[in-house]
């Protein structure tokens, strides 16, 4: 539940004017991976004999997110802060 919201927190911060359309994606993609990670982790484990492909698989695709995050913070940090609305009482 930590991690879950940590990737919350992260969320609202890169997206600070949407929050909500932010962590309605991450909802969606953690929906997905749960759907289909599964099925190709299984998959290559009986294809394999075991689950080394498939962990390694895994290891990729979590360093490919975090690659983006990364990315997506360093875009985030080098453009411009928009001006803060007064009607919102931020």
């Amino acid at each position: 539940m930590a991690i879950t919201a940590l990737g919350l927190a992260a969320g609202r911060q890169l997206a600070p004017e949407r929050p909500d359309q932010t962590i309605a994606s991450m909802t969606a993609a953690f929906g997905l991976g749960q759907i289909v990670g599964p099925a190709i982790g299984g998959w290559l484990a009986e294809r394999s004999g075991d689950f080394v492909t498939a962990s390694w698989l895994a290891v990729a695709v979590l360093l490919i997110g975090a690659a983006l995050t990364a990315r997506a913070d360093s875009v985030r940090r080098a453009s411009p802060e928009p001006p803060r609305s007064a009607a919102r009482g931020v």
